[in-house]
């Protein structure tokens, strides 16, 4: 009987060991920002250098045209 509550006693102490070699990982990988590699960086830089450009030549107010062309399509009849 005795053996018995000895093997539970170390597992429990084994399963207690893994949950916080667990934890441990958990709060390391939190701690450190995931750097994306170069590629994804790349990508997304020049997105969003599109994405300027096209506002440099299109401009914002090309962005609520549509908008207002159906509004003033409504007042003709």
């Amino acid at each position: 009987m005795n053996d018995t509550f000895d093997y539970a006693r170390l597992h429990q102490v084994e399963l207690d060991r893994e949950i916080d070699a667990m934890q441990i990982e958990r709060l390391v990988r939190s701690a450190t920002p995931v750097r994306q590699g170069l590629p994804t960086r790349a990508r997304a830089g020049l997105g969003r250098g599109l994405i300027s450009l096209g506002i440099a030549l299109v401009g914002r107010a090309g962005a609520t045209a549509p908008a207002a062309r159906s509004a003033g399509s409504q007042n003709r009849v």
